[in-house]
């Protein structure tokens, strides 16, 4: 027995309710039962081709997440290795980079101890030079020597002496002189 919803129809059943018409509502009913139970009717292999079917597209389906799965692992890796290989071309500038930076260093300080060397070089060549030049007129100095040339110097008094008497003694007295009085 089917249960009902009042009045003897079926739950299911669509319509008026009419209490009066029990066996005819119950007939309808069994119309309307029937057209349901034919969708999913099996078939008369018992679904094995279905099943067969569903089996192979859920297999391909697999199989194609399992590539998928694969081809993402491969190109997880290939980043990787791309990302390994930049940052390890990126390390090897960063060290030759360094390098350079370090010889560049290296030479300038050389030549700063070179140029200091020299300029040290240079200076004693000059304090050389100072110092020579020194001793020369040292030397030099010391060299000159008092000499009197004992018959030059009569000779210039004797002259000094001549011309003095030949340009103020001519013979005038002061007294004389008209310019020269009191």
């Amino acid at each position: 027995n089917r249960p009902s919803a009042g009045g003897g129809k079926s739950f299911f059943a669509l319509g008026d309710d009419d209490s009066d018409d029990d066996k005819d509502d119950d007939d309808e009913d069994l119309k309307l039962d029937s057209l349901g139970a034919n969708w999913a009717a099996p078939d008369k292999d018992g679904g094995a081709a279905d099943d067969a079917d569903k089996d192979d597209l859920w297999n391909a389906a697999q199989a194609q997440t399992e590539a998928e799965k694969d081809r993402e692992a491969e190109r997880l890796q290939r980043e990787e290795k791309v990302k390994a290989e930049a940052e390890l071309a990126a390390r090897k500038r960063m060290d030759e980079a360094a390098a350079l930076g370090e010889d560049i260093k290296r030479k300038r300080q050389e030549e700063e101890v070179a140029a200091a060397a020299l300029a040290e070089e240079e200076e004693r060549r000059a304090e050389e030079v100072k110092a020579e030049a020194r001793a020369r007129a040292k030397e030099e100095v010391a060299a000159v020597t008092a000499e009197v040339d004992l018959d030059e110097q009569r000779n210039l008094m004797s002259k000094l002496e001549q011309e003095f008497n030949d340009n103020y003694s001519a013979g005038a007295s002061p007294a004389s002189d008209a310019d020269f009085g009191f």
